[in-house]
Formats: structure tokens, sequence, C-alpha cells
């Protein structure tokens, strides 16, 4: 196969994204990843974050090895200061414009409905899964 034949973008430039600008956010494992991928494949500079700075790394090694164009940095996404230093650094990173939000990060529930509602322990845990569920999203659309 040819590279134009494996290249969606030389395939079919209908679905160039180049000149836009991404930030997906856990963009090292599972759906972020493959969102990652398929953006810069497609010709977006993407910036991602983790909170694991050695997995950081190695994918960004790797996406550049892919001649990828992708950034990224640390970031915890239920911490408020790590989210308000994520939009300073893609707003740096990418000259104030931002065209594509994917904000796949999800908190895991390690506790069952039943407790949420009965134990405070719970109800910390819910309040977790809002801070970064809905919180973080809120923030980063500003």
């Amino acid at each position: 196969m040819s590279t134009s034949e494996s290249n969606p973008v030389t395939r079919n430039p209908r679905w160039s994204l180049a000149g836009m600008t991404a930030l997906v956010t856990g963009g090292t494992r599972g759906i972020g990843y493959a969102v990652v991928e398929e953006l810069a494949e497609l010709g977006a500079v993407v910036h991602t974050c983790s909170r694991n700075e050695t997995e950081l790394n190695q994918r960004l090694q790797e996406w550049s090895l892919k001649g990828f164009s992708v950034t990224g940095s640390v970031c915890d996404a239920t911490s408020r200061t790590q989210r308000l230093e994520l939009m300073e650094k893609v707003s740096s990173v990418f000259n104030g414009k931002l065209n594509i939000l994917v904000e796949p990060v999800y908190v895991q529930n390690r506790v069952s409905v039943n407790e949420i509602s009965s134990l405070k322990e719970g109800k910390l845990e819910w309040r977790k899964m809002v801070k970064c569920q809905l919180r973080a999203r809120l923030v980063t659309a500003n």
C-alpha cells in the first residue's frame, strides 16, 4: 500500500484537520489515546495531558516517531489549579486558538450507589466525581 493510500488526509482531503488545534485530556490511554492518534493523523496539532509523566513522555516520543504534531503536559483533572495551568499552557502553545476540545477523562467510582447515599466516604467520592466530570469541563470550556 502506498503512503497516499494509508494516509486518510491524502486519501480524502475532505477530512483534513490541517491547521486545526486540539486539546485531548487523558490522551495517553484508552479512548483519549485513540482520539489523539486520529486527530494527529488527520493533521491537527494536538496537546494532551496525563497525570503520569513517564507515560506521557513515552506517548509523546511514540507520536513524534510517527510524525504527529503532539505536545503534552502533566495535569490531574481533579485539581482546579492544575486545570487552570493546563489552560494557560494550551493557550500559549496554540497562541490562544483552540478549535477542538475532547475530554474523555473520568473518575472511576469505587463506592457503590448504595454507599454514596449512606456513607461519608461515599459522599466524598461522589463530590470528587462531580468535581472532575462537571467542574473540569466548565473551567476548560471558559
